[in-house]
């Protein structure tokens, strides 16, 4: 429920209503003469929503002249199964969260210094460092699938937050390689490979605005 709903009754009748929603999210919401307060993103121009969603079944019912909305524990739906797989998934994006950390750090430190981070594992000798800085920069675009997931999913973006990630991971591709070929002297196919990268992101951010409106 992200839209308005108004239900015009008297008070008396108010008490027999009920708005129920496994996604309590409404811009206003008003029983007879009971309303529920403003979201903080009405207040302010230009603000977002940073209500997530919880899905847990709840509902709205006028208690003594005020609008309350809790739990809905008579939906029929398993409250604690809920609960459980959302502390799953929050589990899940502390998860993506690390492994966007540890693949960011190591990308950036192949940026900054190729020869010396790939010699902990590996003879240098094998590659060029320019591929090194590459292979920095595909991790730091992984880095950024993953934060961005999981930071978008902890704001009800679901898969959506995983578009969004790709957009600019493939952004950062096209800047990055294109920084490389500028700055270190590296092979001018990079700069190929970056714009192919960077008409992608772009196609899939106006799909994901189409999909917004």
């Amino acid at each position: 429920l992200l839209g308005e709903v108004e239900i015009n009754v008297d008070s008396d009748d108010a008490r027999d209503v009920s708005v129920h929603a496994m996604d309590m999210r409404p811009e206003v919401l008003r029983v007879g003469a009971a309303s529920m307060r403003a979201p903080a993103h009405l207040l302010y121009a230009g603000a977002v929503d940073e209500r997530v969603k919880r899905n847990v079944p709840e509902v709205a019912r006028v208690e003594k002249g005020e609008l309350v909305i809790s739990t809905d524990t008579h939906s029929g739906i398993d409250i604690d199964a809920v609960e459980r797989q959302a502390r799953a998934r929050k589990g899940a994006r502390r998860s993506a969260y690390l492994t966007g950390a540890y693949i960011g750090v190591a990308g950036a430190l192949l940026l900054i210094a190729p020869t010396a981070v790939f010699s902990i594992l590996f003879n240098t000798l094998d590659i060029a460092a320019a591929w090194i800085r590459v292979f920095g920069v595909l991790c730091l675009t992984f880095a950024s699938y993953y934060i961005g997931t999981a930071y978008g999913d902890a704001k009800g973006s679901g898969a959506e937050a995983f578009y969004a990630s790709t957009v600019v991971g493939r952004l950062f591709v096209f800047v990055a390689l294109t920084s490389l070929v500028v700055f270190t002297g590296a092979q001018r196919g990079l700069i190929v490979l970056g714009i192919i990268n960077a008409l992608s992101a772009l196609v899939m951010h106006a799909q994901l605005r189409a999909s917004r409106l």
